[in-house]
């Protein structure tokens, strides 16, 4: 099931980068699992949430990932 509110998700993006454990936004559990992609040259990708408790995820495009920041490549 896709999230209709996808800010929340976005809100969670600073802590995530900070290596915290964050909370779904639909159902308050922990453990809300992400990935990163963004093409090999480039810090401009896409994040993907899934939560395994409530089954919800969202997908945020043209997020702009910090060096550091590890993603997998996208092509």
């Amino acid at each position: 099931m896709m999230e209709s509110d996808p800010v929340a998700y976005a809100l969670l993006l600073e802590k995530v980068y900070k290596g915290e454990t964050v909370k779904c936004p639909k159902c308050g559990k922990e453990g809300l699992q992400h990935s990163f992609f963004s093409p090999k040259d480039d810090r401009v990708g896409f994040a993907q949430f899934h939560c395994k408790y409530c089954d919800t995820s969202s997908h945020l495009s043209r997020v702009r990932f910090p060096d550091g920041i590890e993603t997998e490549e996208m092509y």
